[in-house]
């Protein structure tokens, strides 16, 4: 009886179950040429998604699955690039030495010059002077090693000579050539550095509130109507002029009816900082700042702002198709898609293609096919096996105590 019992279970489990399916979905612009595009992903959207960004996928007009590559702004990234300087002259004196005169036209303080030499497998003592007007020359160096060895997987590599700090118009490059053939030199030049920062949207106000205790310390609490997923915030004081506070980045939990903090990060606010916070994707609805105040008078906060670094989906889009975003559905992992494959023949430079207004998909119970278990029928047969199982049992129970009762006297 107890097997039947739960047969009947797993039946009535499986011709009622219920379908998992995506919660929200989004229109995209239009495309006038079949190429990839990155699709801009706003906290709007993000805010729907797992923490890793896992349950979205586009579709097309014939519900077809759309490959994609998501991505997000990098905070900081810092670039090199090759910076040439103007040969003045290279000439080579047989037996004896190269001499490479070079310009540095702006006069930019410098300290170091790179010279891509095409392969070669010799080394050569080098001097370089400085001058201003190409005429009077100062030594800088006297004892370069201009050491080479040929490359398996390039023509050409660089040396780069480093030396002081100077802001000479021209440069003078020595090299002894009495045992070999001189250099093949292609460019002269340096490496200039340079950041460029991650771009950031600024996500909806949240309500802040704050409370100044008796232990000298601000608790201050910002809430957003949903969980947002934040890369920084920026804290904005009025006063005092000048300020040094220890201060706690904090989520809560209650725990036995008791109020605990959890420190996710903790920093210094100054009167002499822009008072920026970074995090490492923190998906959170609210946290609290801890201030720490001391003897001091608590922080006038003028204002908290939080920011999300962009999110987008690179994928390619064909002309005359509509394209849709559907997303929320909480059990998907991330896509596993050929295309990541090949995200370095991707051009780099996509036009930004941006999500229509959000919208609800109607939650349904899927209709399973047609079948015996998940017709009414079954559910009557089910029932009336349970009453008559159960009436059985009492049946039975019944006899055995009347029978005992019997024996008994």
């Amino acid at each position: 009886m107890k097997n039947l019992l739960l047969y009947t279970l797993f039946f009535l489990i499986l011709g009622h179950s219920y379908g998992q399916a995506f919660k929200k979905k989004a229109s995209l612009s239009k495309v006038n040429e079949s190429r990839f595009y990155k699709i801009l992903l706003t906290p709007e959207i993000v805010t729907h998604l797992n923490d890793d960004l896992s349950d979205i996928r586009i579709y097309d007009n014939t519900q077809k699955e759309i490959p994609y590559i998501l991505s997000r702004e990098v905070p900081l990234q810092v670039h090199q690039i090759f910076k040439e300087y103007n040969i003045k002259e290279y000439k080579s004196q047989s037996k004896c030495c190269s001499k490479l005169i070079l310009q540095n036209t702006a006069k930019n303080k410098i300290d170091n010059i790179s010279l891509i030499i095409k392969n070669s497998d010799v080394r050569k003592k080098a001097k370089l002077s400085g001058s201003s007007d190409n005429k009077l020359w100062y030594i800088i160096k006297d004892d370069y090693h201009l050491e080479s060895y040929p490359s398996a997987n390039n023509t050409s590599e660089v040396k780069i000579l480093n030396f002081p700090l100077l802001d000479y118009e021209y440069y003078m490059l020595e090299i002894g050539d009495s045992g070999s053939a001189p250099l093949n030199i292609l460019k002269a030049g340096y490496y200039d550095s340079y950041t460029q920062k991650g771009k950031f949207i600024e996500l909806p106000r949240a309500h802040v509130h704050r409370k100044d205790s008796s232990d000298k310390k601000s608790y201050i609490s910002i809430s957003f109507p949903s969980a947002q997923l934040i890369d920084k915030i920026k804290i904005t004081a009025l006063e005092p002029h000048y300020y040094f506070r220890n201060t706690a980045i904090c989520t809560t939990y209650y725990q036995k009816g008791k109020k605990h903090y959890n420190t996710i990060t903790e920093t210094t606010l100054r009167s002499n900082s822009d008072n920026i916070i970074e995090f490492d994707h923190l998906k959170v609805k609210d946290f609290q700042l801890i201030i720490e105040n001391q003897d001091n008078q608590p922080l006038k906060i003028k204002n908290i702002e939080s920011y999300q670094l962009v999110y987008y989906m690179t994928a390619m889009l064909e002309k005359g198709k509509a394209y849709t975003l559907q997303f929320g559905d909480k059990k998907l992992s991330y896509p596993q898609y050929d295309l990541g494959y090949f995200k370095d023949s991707i051009p780099k430079n996509l036009s930004i293609i941006n999500v229509g207004a959000i919208h609800d998909i109607p939650q349904q119970i899927e209709t399973p096919e047609k079948t015996f278990f998940s017709s009414m029928l079954w559910v009557w047969v089910t029932i009336f096996l349970i009453m008559t199982g159960l009436g059985y049992m009492s049946y039975k129970m019944i006899k055995e105590m009347k029978t005992r009762q019997t024996t008994d006297l």
